[in-house]
């Protein structure tokens, strides 16, 4: 995520300490960061990130020095930033056992997971399988579901260099073994509160019909919609968007 041009104040705090960790998923070494709280006494849950397809760990740097003192901690998916990148393997329970290898490497008795876009249906079965560590749910703009990648999507990743040269052969992979999950029907189980934040423009992707499944499902749901705001919700506000976050996490603290 990167913050725009109105809101950075980068040069009027001072950074965030990070610490770079690996864990060994099956013989997949998943890269994730972890920030380091500025005093020993914090008693604010941590916050587990979930990036979206093809995201990367450090995309999330910025909301880490945001969120401070409070811990936070992101992780690359296998194929993405310095996690590996096998040959195969790359379902939607591989990719999801890549999120529990973290949280279970990093230790956490209670956590807010957070996830965005393509992340969202990781983040919401985690919510599922692990409820009594998470103590709230963010929500990014995207819908309870991973959809299958139609075929045409390999050659738009591998044509506009996304994607490292080295790594390239994983993208037709991911491709075919990601099949369709929907979790709709299983949204009734999570009890924890839920945040959901979408865009109203055109490029959003939770559209009005998949919110309504949110809304009929679950039981403790706060919604917040950006009307100047698409699939990338920072922008144009960027202080708005982590104020959202930021609210809703101290309401439970």
């Amino acid at each position: 995520m990167k913050k725009d041009k109105n809101t950075d104040r980068q040069g009027e705090m001072s950074l965030v300490k990070f610490v770079d960790h690996q864990v060994n998923n099956n013989g997949v070494i998943i890269h994730y960061l972890e920030s380091m709280s500025e005093s020993e006494i914090n008693h604010k849950s941590p916050l587990v990130y979930i990036p979206g397809m093809l995201g990367f760990a450090e995309q999330f740097l910025d909301e880490m020095n945001e969120f401070k003192p409070r811990k936070c901690v992101s992780m690359s998916l296998r194929g993405c930033g310095k996690s590996s990148v096998p040959l195969t393997g790359y379902s939607f329970d591989d990719h999801f056992s890549d999120v529990e290898a973290v949280i279970n490497n990093c230790g956490l008795s209670e956590f807010y997971l957070m996830a965005y876009s393509m992340g969202v249906p990781y983040a919401i079965n985690a919510a599922l399988k692990q409820p009594d560590k998470i103590k709230g749910l963010i929500i990014c703009d995207y819908p309870p579901r991973m959809p299958q990648l139609p075929k045409d999507w390999v050659q738009k990743v591998l044509s506009n260099s996304v994607v490292e040269k080295s790594k390239k052969y994983f993208i037709p992979a991911l491709q075919q073994e990601l099949k369709e999950t929907d979790l709709t029907n299983q949204l009734d189980h999570i009890k924890c509160p839920v945040l959901v934040i979408r865009g109203l423009k055109e490029d959003a992707m939770l559209k009005t019909k998949f919110l309504k499944e949110y809304k009929d499902r679950l039981s403790n749901l706060e919604i917040v919609e950006f009307k100047d705001s698409g699939h990338q919700l920072w922008i144009p506000n960027y202080e708005r968007f982590i104020n959202v976050i930021k609210d809703f996490m101290e309401k439970f603290e």
